[in-house]
């Protein structure tokens, strides 16, 4: 299989795409009813998990028990909240598919809710009595370094009831989100332009680049100008749901005892904010040496899986969410979302995402559930890596040609 350039003057709809093109994501769940058993499943399995409320390091078994069922459960709730967003950003304007994402949404809350006793009761416990009960027992060895990173939070734990109410409130936050994905997704229209050919085609989040890309000059300003019309129509609205999610991190890392939310959005990564600012003025400085990295290359045959077992959900569709993007869960492949259209940007971005894939491939082929997720100053390198080869290839198999 291949990526196809495609021409189509009108977005298809979902059921118009052949399914060669779509993820297959039954690697998750292979129906509604699997869906809805494992729901049900998790239900009972955090049942199960509020009887551990204040006996969780009673001994090393009880806190090994406690583990091993807070993995599962994690695993499954992972597993269903991807699934419901990936099946959701594929056609965001079927209802069905839109209600069960809400329902999962809701449900990821509830629990957040019901568990949140369980962070401020483990560190109630000193680190030194911890790493005594970790020694203790050898099934608990492997989550050494996880309580390593979990007892740095010390300072940012709040009271058992004090988290109870924030994970309440959280819960009511990102609205300033759903209110930008509806209006970048579900609910845009960007109206009709004429093309090279003089064709009236519908423009799109997912065939903008490409008509940014035409040869004809006229062809790029009436794309751009419907684009950014669009956006400004709409910019109160734009503005007014970014100052919501400002004003929701200020609250965040203000009760949790951060110096401002650039600290808290870096802590669970153990990064210090004057190495992130220096690590930017560093890369400016030096980005020739970083050019001359990103030519290292090697071939990954694993790559060849992204197409044979349909990691990826190739064309723009009727809902479908916007742009790309890889994702998955420690059980599922990695898959990609992509809006591909033909276009040199397209082929780019297709190689970004890729490289995402590919990282959570091997992270999730080489760690266990614990260890496998890694920070995003790590996850943007092996995806740049990936855009240069690509780069570098089209170079080689350059031909000229130059318009304005």
């Amino acid at each position: 299989m291949y990526l196809r350039r495609t021409m189509e003057t009108k977005l298809k709809k979902r059921c118009e795409i052949n399914d060669e093109y779509k993820w297959d994501l039954t690697s998750l769940f292979q129906d509604e009813k699997a869906f809805l058993k494992t729901r049900d499943d998790l239900l009972n399995d955090v049942a199960n998990l509020e009887q551990f409320k204040g006996h969780i390091v009673d001994s090393a078994d009880s806190l090994y028990k406690f583990l091993t069922l807070d993995e599962k459960i994690d695993i499954q709730l992972e597993n269903l909240y991807v699934y419901a967003g990936m099946d959701f950003d594929s056609e965001s304007v079927d209802s069905d598919k839109q209600a069960r994402k809400i329902m999962i949404e809701k449900l990821n809350e509830d629990i957040s809710d019901r568990l949140s006793f369980i962070v401020p009761e483990i560190l109630m416990t000193s680190y030194d009595e911890m790493q005594a009960l970790i020694a203790s027992d050898e099934r608990l060895h492997k989550y050494a370094f996880f309580f390593e990173k979990l007892y740095r939070y010390v300072d940012h734990t709040l009271s058992p009831k004090e988290e109870e109410i924030v994970s309440k409130a959280t819960s009511a936050f990102g609205t300033g989100s759903d209110v930008f994905y509806n209006l970048d997704n579900t609910d845009i229209n960007l109206g009709t332009i004429k093309d090279e050919d003089g064709v009236e085609i519908e423009l799109t989040n997912s065939n903008y680049n490409r008509y940014m890309n035409s040869k004809k000059r006229e062809v790029r300003i009436e794309a751009f100008n419907h684009m950014f019309n669009y956006f400004k129509r709409l910019q109160n609205t734009f503005s007014s749901s970014l100052k919501g999610n400002i004003k929701e991190n200020y609250f965040l890392s203000s009760v949790k005892k951060y110096t401002n939310p650039l600290e808290m959005a870096l802590y669970g990564d153990n990064i210090n904010i004057n190495v992130y600012k220096k690590l930017i003025a560093i890369i400016h400085d030096n980005m020739d040496a970083m050019y001359e990295y990103m030519r290292l290359n090697k071939y990954i045959n694993d790559l060849e899986k992204a197409f044979k077992e349909k990691w990826i959900d190739i064309y723009p569709n009727v809902g479908k969410k916007s742009g790309a993007y890889s994702w998955g869960t420690y059980q599922s492949k990695p898959y990609l979302l992509l809006n591909y259209d033909g276009t040199i940007d397209s082929v780019s971005t297709a190689a970004h995402e890729l490289g995402h894939s590919m990282h959570s491939f091997y992270s999730n082929l080489n760690q266990t559930y614990v260890y496998h997720q890694y920070p995003i100053f790590l996850a943007e390198i092996a995806s740049t890596v990936n855009e240069t080869f690509s780069n570098d290839y089209l170079y080689k198999q350059r031909k000229r040609k130059f318009y304005i």
